[in-house]
């Protein structure tokens, strides 16, 4: 705050009154009056001095790296849930944050940010990955900005739905095929399907066991209860199976080729 200097002089004395102007924040100014008086001569000299304490830096913020959430059981969004709070903030002054959203490619993102009674929430947000800024403003109008990225993904497997019974019917040369989407009765996925496979549950024909897009069936599997499996697949990966009642039958009647006519 500074004083007058007055050498080596026993006979200069000096006083000072302040007079405090609050700013914003906790900062303020002072208007200090210096008055200095030499009792030899008594020649005395007033100045006055402005001191100003100020609040300059933005707020000190630290904030997630990563944000992570999930789509939602009935769309390929998130329901609504409240922005996470940053980690730490340190002013001293009190302050505003607003949050802007951003695509990884670039363009806002914000109409998916929504608030209600104070709170900031993501609404419908599609699965993929952003990138969310906290803007933090204190009453002096200091900003600072920290990024967190947020990704949204699709854990939730499709509802795999079968019939409960197919009948396959065998050909001539006494075998049957099925494709995977006719063992499907309406399956869902908050997604969206991707792929249906499929596959036998034993082997007595010898065609293996493996997921397929269709399954084969002989005159072996005819008589025996045979259980299929239904694979359903969503366009993110996640998968589900359905189980499947499957009677092969043999709807065609035999045919005899008879020898010529003996005389």
């Amino acid at each position: 705050s500074g004083r007058p200097i007055i050498g080596h002089c026993g006979n200069l004395q000096f006083n000072m009154t302040d007079v405090r102007f609050d700013l914003c924040g906790k900062g303020f100014k002072i208007a200090r009056s210096w008055f200095v008086i030499d009792w030899c001569t008594s020649e005395s000299v007033t100045r006055n001095q402005i001191i100003v304490v100020k609040d300059s830096q933005g707020p000190i913020l630290a904030c997630k790296d990563t944000i992570q959430l999930f789509a939602g059981a009935y769309q390929c969004t998130t329901d609504q849930v409240e922005i996470q709070g940053l980690l730490g903030i340190e002013d001293c002054s009190s302050y505003t944050i607003q949050h802007k959203l951003h695509h990884l490619a670039g363009g806002s993102a914000d109409q998916y940010i929504i608030k209600q009674q104070q709170k900031s929430f993501f609404s419908a947000l599609p699965v993929g990955e952003y990138l969310l800024d906290y803007e933090v403003t204190d009453v002096c109008n200091n900003t600072s900005t920290c990024t967190s990225v947020v990704i949204v993904q699709d854990n939730l497997a499709p509802n795999a739905v079968c019939d409960l019974v197919t009948k396959v019917s065998l050909d001539s040369n006494g075998k049957g095929r099925a494709f995977a989407h006719t063992f499907d009765d309406g399956s869902t996925d908050n997604c969206g399907i991707a792929a249906f496979k499929v596959r036998r549950m034993n082997d007595l024909c010898g065609f293996g066991t493996a997921f397929g897009d269709y399954v084969d069936f002989c005159c072996a599997d005819i008589g025996t209860t045979l259980m299929v499996a239904l694979e359903v697949t969503d366009i993110y990966g996640n998968r589900n199976t359905c189980m499947i009642e499957v009677i092969v039958e043999d709807k065609l009647k035999p045919t005899i080729t008879c020898p010529p006519n003996i005389t």
